[in-house]
């Protein structure tokens, strides 16, 4: 899931979201990994439960941590959150250039 691996590569941008350092997120996130790994639901469903897990031991919401990592990709300027902005970006232009 994109969220879940946005946080395991760089945990220092979202330690502060949960209140807590990023040797500790990357902890935390380890925990949640093996507590699912054996779980025979959808991969989908697995992903979503562990964030939600995640976000919960923070007292925090799946929206509230979705919209902190994009932010935190369009203020880095990395990652899919830029890549869609570039390209909004680029068509608004395009169609501008049009008019």
């Amino acid at each position: 899931m994109w969220a879940w691996e946005r946080l395991k590569q760089a945990p220092e941008d979202f330690a502060p979201f949960f209140g807590i350092a990023a040797a500790e997120l990357l902890r935390q996130l380890a925990n949640q990994e093996r507590l699912y790994e054996s779980a025979t639901d959808k991969p989908s469903e697995i992903a979503k439960n562990r964030l939600r897990a995640l976000v919960e031991n923070a007292s925090r919401s799946v929206p509230e941590l979705l919209r902190e990592i994009a932010k935190m990709e369009t203020q880095k300027q990395r990652g899919e959150v830029k890549e869609i902005a570039d390209r909004l970006q680029d068509f608004i232009r395009d169609w501008r250039a049009e008019a």
